[in-house]
């Protein structure tokens, strides 16, 4: 099975059984992060969103697409217009569950 390219800096990093451990560990710790900026950003915490945008930019780009790492780029920088826009917070659920399942796919193929 072809793996995803959102996958290949992680794969290049720390080839594949470091990217399983790393995903592996990873999992859990995204879901959690997704769950709790997006209670944060409907309860408008801009404060709590920007710090957990934060703390996922750090490892984002190692195994999410654009359109995430630009939305928590977005939420960090406090964007009160784009974070208000009803279309925000689905997008960005759809973004995270998207990430999720091509990382459960890699790990349940590997």
């Amino acid at each position: 099975m072809k793996t995803h390219p959102i996958l290949n800096t992680l794969l290049g990093t720390l080839g594949e059984e470091g990217t399983q451990r790393f995903l592996s560990f990873a999992l859990p710790q995204i879901r959690q992060s997704r769950q709790e900026l997006l209670a944060s950003l409907r309860q408008q915490d801009w404060e709590a969103a920007a710090t957990i945008a934060h703390r996922l930019k750090a490892t984002a780009h190692l195994y999410s697409t654009n359109a995430l790492q630009d939305s928590l780029k977005t939420i960090h920088n406090k964007e009160l217009t784009t974070l208000s826009h009803p279309p925000f917070l689905p997008a960005l659920e759809a973004e995270f569950q998207y990430i999720e399942q091509i990382i459960t796919n890699y790990l349940n193929n590997n």
